[in-house]
């Protein structure tokens, strides 16, 4: 029996057509590792190190008064005018121009901690993005008195963020797929030209309704 007219199961098309079509699926895997792997290894890593700070204040000030200055210390993290001349001075031109693009700051909802995140295709400049900025924030005497000190300082990072076999993986994973789906949909030539041929069969089989009224 050929591959074309292999029978169907349950409406949906032949298991054998698919099965015999598993050379798709191996095409479908090897092409889409080939570009998952392109795309990783064109594409920059990015680097990301954290730093978390504490607030704390004096006698008098609530626990919510401590976040909300936790809060509003991680809008500063990203404020040019706040961060410009440390990362300047750090010698990190490119981020002290655009800090949103290079620095994120998050602070917990109900507590007074918050994270310095630097991000870059280095692992030293993304370490050296997240001390600078926690550094300038710890150095700020906002009004009411509040004090932000750094309790975990900014590492090195032991790897990008994504590895690189996540492209490839996800490559892999979509050409696989892509390809099962065809081999499944795609009817065979034969199974096309049977169903072309009982077409004009059944249109040849149906009586002339001029004929009838005789």
């Amino acid at each position: 029996m050929s591959e074309d007219s292999a029978p169907a199961v349950g409406g949906l098309p032949g298991v054998r057509l698919v099965l015999r079509r598993s050379w798709w699926v191996a095409l479908g895997l090897a092409v889409g590792l080939g570009a998952g792997a392109g795309v990783g290894a064109v594409r920059p890593p990015v680097f990301e190190s954290t730093a978390v700070l504490t607030v704390s204040a004096g006698d008098g000030v609530t626990s919510g008064d401590a976040s909300r200055a936790a809060q509003a210390l991680a809008r500063l993290a990203t404020e040019p005018g706040v961060v410009r001349d440390p990362l300047r001075a750090a010698g990190l031109p490119d981020a002290a121009a655009n800090p949103r693009r290079s620095v994120r700051a998050q602070a917990a909802p109900d507590a007074p901690i918050l994270t310095i995140t630097g991000a870059a295709s280095e692992a030293s400049t993304a370490r050296d993005l997240a001390a600078t900025v926690s550094e300038a924030l710890a150095d700020l005497e906002p009004y009411p008195p509040f004090t932000a000190t750094v309790v975990a300082d900014a590492e090195l990072p032991p790897g990008p963020r994504t590895p690189t076999w996540v492209e490839a993986a996800g490559g892999a994973g979509l050409g696989t797929a892509l390809a099962l789906v065809l081999a499944a949909t795609i009817p065979g030539r034969r199974t096309a030209s049977r169903s072309r041929a009982d077409d004009q069969a059944a249109a040849e089989a149906e009586p002339d309704p001029d004929l009838l009224r005789y």
